[in-house]
């Protein structure tokens, strides 16, 4: 009998646990912990290591993963001296991907260092460049001559004066020619391809004889001046 009791006892305790162990599948579902969303941001470029030129094109590339809100991207001054925030996107849409910034003419100098930073609008989501990169000036040169140099002969007569500017990248010149007797000509602009001198004329009619000069003034993306063109004019 005893021998029975606990037999008896035994398959009890099986048949408890057993049916303890099944649980309904909607009790199991709901002790699985989900996993949270994952959303990222990445730079691409500029990523560090690179050098852009004053009124040049900086090309600025990223991904995202799950980001559907609208992204700021920013361009960051990290120098230890002088810091500086400056907006080169705002609040357009994260899968864009590709943004084409215009340097400014105004920033960037030696010693001072840079990191692209975008981010949710929120600021929740974000990433920088890994390194920084420069913004240095733009290499620009100017030149003029005139034709002819010394003219002698009857008046009124113009001189002609052709230049070329040359630029190291694409940019859009701005430039003026100036005048020994304080005459300035209005402001122009021209697109200049890199490396390709563009060509650049200005015309000044004398109707006596004179002795002068003509420079071409660069204003933009950087302060340049050419040569100066000297002349003499005599009347007979």
């Amino acid at each position: 009998m005893r021998k029975l009791t606990i037999v008896l006892l035994v398959l009890g305790l099986t048949a408890s646990f057993a049916f303890a162990g099944k649980k309904p599948v909607t009790d199991l579902q709901q002790s699985v912990v989900q996993p949270k969303p994952f959303w990222s941001i990445k730079v691409q470029t500029p990523n560090g290591g690179e050098t852009f030129v004053k009124g040049g094109i900086c090309i600025v590339t990223w991904t995202t993963v799950n980001v559907a809100q609208n992204v700021n991207i920013i361009l960051k001054a990290t120098s230890v001296a002088i810091g500086g925030e400056f907006p080169i996107a705002m609040n357009i849409a994260p899968n864009a991907g590709k943004v084409v910034y215009g340097v400014p003419t105004n920033i960037g100098y030696e010693g001072k260092v840079f990191k692209v930073v975008i981010s949710t609008v929120d600021g929740k989501v974000r990433d920088e460049s890994n390194e920084t990169f420069s913004i240095r000036p733009m290499d620009l040169n100017a030149t003029l001559s005139v034709f002819p140099e010394t003219f002698t002969g009857p008046c009124p007569v113009t001189m002609n004066f052709k230049g070329f500017i040359t630029a190291e990248y694409p940019c859009v010149v701005t430039y003026f020619f100036g005048r020994n007797d304080g005459t300035k000509s209005p402001n122009y602009k021209v697109s200049v391809a890199a490396g390709k001198p563009q060509p650049v004329s200005y015309s000044w009619q004398l109707t006596k004889s004179y002795s002068g000069h003509v420079t071409v003034y660069v204003v933009a993306p950087v302060n340049k001046s050419s040569n100066t063109a000297y002349f003499t004019v005599n009347c007979k």
